[in-house]
């Protein structure tokens, strides 16, 4: 979803959030990075803010709440009580 969104009316609840925002190096014309943000507590406009200061030019707003965990190298950064069968 677009980051400007407004689906359940929770844009500015401080929740957790998953956001992928595509940058590109400067000197390159194409996106190459892909930025991703993860909290388990921003609004909407948070995580967009974040992602813009690193660069990205394109957001996209994935799914939130209890779902927003991230592990990294088998160590949880952002971890919920829900269960998440399926992850990138």
């Amino acid at each position: 979803l677009s980051p400007e969104v407004n689906i359940d009316s929770r844009k500015n609840a401080r929740i957790g959030r998953t956001f992928l925002g595509l940058a590109k190096p400067d000197s390159e014309s194409g996106y190459g990075q892909v930025l991703v943000f993860v909290s388990p507590a921003a609004s909407q406009d948070e995580a967009a803010r974040v992602l813009k200061a690193f660069g990205a030019g394109k957001q996209i707003m994935l799914d939130g709440g209890g779902s927003s965990q991230m592990l990294w190298q088998g160590r949880s950064l952002v971890n919920s009580a829900r269960a998440v069968p399926q992850f990138l």
